[in-house]
């Protein structure tokens, strides 16, 4: 996931893709057409806010996520004549086994139960997706519309906060 213009690797963003994107093709294939055959269902996907683009150090992780996005949004439009909905769930940063050995700073951190229960709100009432926790959504959007240089300073400015 994460790597540098220095250190990057084909192989490596190839995994990478291969692990956040084409996997859900294997599964989304058969659960559309099962669903399609009884009318009706209710799919949500996990992707990530990465999909804003926006994140340094982590191109192809970025590119996994905004692909499974522009994938799940076109299959909503899709699915939705056969009685299917798809929620797209885009977290920021929760607590869990993998995120307590991280080393950076993750803003927003949620905890694991109370991001899981507003995802599960989401997809039980029908939201097309969920971005949460909102202040980082509302931060992330925002910052994926800046200019490169203010974008450049901001995660510079984060950084040295990190130190």
């Amino acid at each position: 996931g994460n790597q540098t213009g220095a250190s990057f690797s084909a192989n490596a963003a190839d995994a990478v893709m291969r692990l956040n994107y084409s996997a859900h093709l294997y599964w989304l294939e058969p659960l559309l057409k099962r669903m399609a055959a009884q009318g009706s269902g209710t799919i949500a996907v996990t992707g990530s806010m990465a999909a804003d683009g926006n994140l340094p150090n982590s191109g192809p992780y970025t590119a996994s996520k905004i692909a499974l996005r522009a994938l799940v949004e076109a299959l909503r439009f899709e699915a939705e004549p056969l009685g299917i909905k798809l929620c797209l769930i885009e977290p920021g940063f929760v607590s869990t086994e993998m995120t307590a050995s991280t080393r950076y700073r993750m803003p927003f951190l949620r905890g694991a139960e109370e991001a899981a229960a507003a995802f599960m709100r989401a997809v039980e009432t029908g939201k097309p997706s969920i971005r949460y926790p909102w202040p980082m959504a509302f931060i992330n959007r925002l910052s994926a519309i800046l200019p490169c240089p203010a974008r450049r300073l901001g995660w510079r400015l984060l950084r040295a906060g990190m130190s």
